[in-house]
């Protein structure tokens, strides 16, 4: 099922429950600053396939290359995704709708482009390449939690419940999170670590730079080769636990087929987002 249909179906199913489903808020405004998360953003790729070829392609992609030397590395902005604030997953479970997808916060994407172009070892020297790598750092972890949400989708379609999804991020992820039982940004990281190969990032650098991030993040390194299975089948039993028995053999589990799910493919539809100034407050 591709991803509009998808949305489409949970939108409808949504509307069935409306009175229940308006409840909930999306929790990611507790997690993400307001200041970023209602901040102004225009939209990456917006006619053609995220893919390595065509992001060199992108006058900010080339442009950003041509000016690393801007972005200050000694800065304490972190490249922790969530919790650093520099990129997010915002799900088409939530409306607006319009601006669900990756986002990502431009001068993060900068700074963390001008360490690789000085630190990691492939990219040395390489601005477009450092630019281009640091974009897919975001765009993979986030894609893990894109299809996360893909497999909940379709456990929700399938018995008509449409609040299993809303119930794992209010009562779950959002509790979870920034500890060591974050589970989802394991996944998430541990997704990006195996897939080292298509960002073009060293894989021992990037190893290094993802265990000096914080609890839950670091905890990839317990989910990586075969465990990153057995932990998905965890993460899902937990968020669809009235419908999923990881140890049985049951319909949902056959239907599901997890593996398949996290095949990577660059062509996901999924948009991306560049936020460049947070919103401004005012004092009076």
């Amino acid at each position: 099922m591709i991803v509009q249909d998808l949305i489409s179906r949970i939108e409808k199913l949504q509307n069935q429950y409306k009175s229940t489903f308006e409840k909930y808020k999306n929790p990611l405004l507790g997690l993400i600053t307001s200041r970023w998360y209602f901040s102004d953003s225009f939209r990456l790729f917006l006619d053609t396939d995220v893919n390595w070829d065509n992001c060199g392609k992108v006058d900010l992609v080339s442009d950003m290359a041509k000016k690393l030397q801007e972005f200050d590395i000694s800065t304490t902005t972190g490249s922790a995704f969530e919790k650093s604030v520099c990129s997010w997953y915002q799900p088409y479970h939530y409306t607006p709708r319009t601006n669900w997808g990756v986002h990502i916060r431009y001068r993060c994407w900068g700074i963390l482009s001008a360490r690789f172009n000085k630190e990691c070892p492939n990219l040395i020297e390489n601005p477009l390449d450092s630019v281009k790598a640091s974009f897919f750092y975001f765009y993979i972890h986030g894609l893990c939690h894109h299809i996360i949400e893909n497999v909940v989708s379709n456990v929700e379609i399938e018995h008509g419940d449409p609040l299993l999804y809303s119930n794992y991020l209010s009562y779950t992820y959002s509790e979870d999170f920034n500890t060591t039982g974050c589970l989802e940004e394991s996944l998430a990281n541990s997704y990006l670590f195996e897939r080292s190969i298509l960002c073009h990032i060293d894989q021992d650098y990037l190893k290094h730079e993802l265990l000096s991030q914080g609890e839950g993040y670091n905890g990839f390194i317990n989910y990586v080769d075969s465990k990153f299975s057995y932990g998905l089948q965890k993460l899902i039993s937990q968020i669809v636990k009235e419908y999923f028995d990881p140890h049985s053999k049951s319909k949902i589990t056959k239907t599901l087929e997890l593996a398949g799910f996290f095949n990577f493919s660059y062509i996901q539809n999924i948009p991306v987002w560049i936020h460049r100034m947070p919103l401004r407050t005012y004092t009076y």
